[in-house]
């Protein structure tokens, strides 16, 4: 594992923390939104869908 992957890594982990600390949010959504940080390459890849997960959860309120 490069130095690069290894930060990457890490930075991923940090981010699925904050969202099982975040109150609010159902495990059901906090499923999604780690499994949407796992499967991101980007840092925009992973904001860009998870504002468009947040958005679906909006509408379908």
């Amino acid at each position: 594992m490069g130095e690069n992957d290894l930060v990457e890594h890490q930075a991923k982990e940090f981010l699925k923390k904050i969202i099982d600390n975040t109150q609010g949010y159902s495990q059901e959504a906090k499923c999604d939104l780690k499994t949407i940080v796992d499967i991101g390459r980007t840092p925009d890849e992973i904001l860009l869908t998870a504002l468009l997960y947040y958005y679906g959860l909006t509408v379908a309120c």
